[in-house]
């Protein structure tokens, strides 16, 4: 979250997605001081890099907990006031990874931010008719602290999932600038795909899937 200050006559509260009791304390704070919630926008996210081969239970508990989960507890926690009043929004950011052909190495990460989608179709389906919206965002690649929140899984010299991984973290630490900067500098006959850059170390299925894809979108 941004630091309170730089949040210009905003009221800060401390909430855990989490933790259920942190969720229902911030609801009812806010109902105390402004007597309705007019809108939710749940935002917080995690999710590890780590090739699913390694990956643990803790990895996809802890990714979907907070990616999934959290989303359910704050809206179930507001939802009450919003189909009494009427009237209500409930904002989820998903991801366009959820949607494009899966990043590799965030295998739990998608299927969490696609989850929270699919749960946002059947909010609003449910709730629309008490006048309550929900809605799901699917931003693209943004400049934010990511790398540094997220956990990177470090592997041997001679792990086979290793280029990949290597490229992968390349890739986010680039930010939106230097991947567009470096795909300009990317020559074609590198092998690369322009748009996902680490196919250049794909596995052979992978490499595969990713040339039938191609060959859909362009007819070639």
């Amino acid at each position: 979250m941004r630091r309170p200050g730089d949040l210009a006559g905003a009221k800060v509260l401390k909430l855990d997605v989490t933790d259920q009791a942190s969720v229902q304390v911030a609801v009812e704070t806010v109902l105390d001081r402004e007597g309705r919630i007019d809108a939710v926008v749940n935002n917080a996210g995690v999710g590890a890099f780590v090739p699913f081969e390694h990956s643990s239970d803790d990895d996809w508990l802890e990714t979907f907990d907070t990616n999934l989960f959290g989303p359910v507890r704050v809206a179930r926690a507001a939802l009450p006031t919003m189909r009494a009043q009427g009237d209500g929004v409930i904002v989820n950011i998903s991801s366009v990874a959820e949607r494009v052909p899966a990043i590799p190495m965030q295998s739990a990460y998608s299927a969490s931010k696609h989850g929270l989608c699919v749960l946002t179709d059947a909010l609003n389906t449910e709730c629309r008719a008490f006048g309550v919206r929900a809605v799901c965002i699917e931003p693209g690649f943004t400049a934010t602290s990511i790398m540094e929140k997220h956990r990177i899984s470090r592997l041997e010299d001679d792990d086979p999932y290793k280029p990949v991984l290597d490229n992968i973290e390349q890739f986010f630490r680039a930010g939106p600038r230097g991947r567009r900067s470096g795909q300009r500098r990317r020559s074609d006959d590198r092998g690369g795909d322009r748009r996902h850059p680490h196919r250049r170390h794909a596995l052979p299925r992978e490499r595969a899937r990713a040339h039938a894809n191609r060959r859909r979108r362009t007819g070639r």
